[in-house]
């Protein structure tokens, strides 16, 4: 123990005294976060694959029990048949306002 009350690990003056800067230092940094970086993307895949197998490991009974709700009826009431191909709808534009620009001139009356 030193007069100060403190304790030194007894390789830091060597380290000190090696580890001038340079290219060392920068490049164990990168080594360190690139080996982080793939470490926690490793992690994430793990806890999201978990997420999902916990997820459908508790929502299947509940879908069993509860049954799958049954698809939407067209308004006119009559289901389309399967075998029947279905129809794209155009969405068409029946009036056109146009809003850019000053406002017209009102004519006084």
């Amino acid at each position: 123990m030193s007069a100060g009350g403190t304790h030194h690990h007894p390789a830091a003056p060597a380290l000190v005294a090696a580890g001038d800067g340079g290219a060392a230092m920068p490049t164990a940094h990168l080594a360190a976060a690139v080996v982080s970086a793939w470490w926690l993307r490793c992690g994430e895949r793990a806890v999201w694959r978990l997420a999902r197998l916990l997820a459908s490991a508790l929502l299947r009974p509940l879908l069993v029990l509860l049954g799958e709700p049954a698809p939407p009826r067209p308004p006119g009431g009559a289901a389309p048949r399967a075998d029947a191909p279905a129809r794209p709808r155009v969405a068409l534009l029946r009036h056109v306002l146009v809003l850019r620009g000053p406002p017209a001139p009102v004519a006084a009356r």
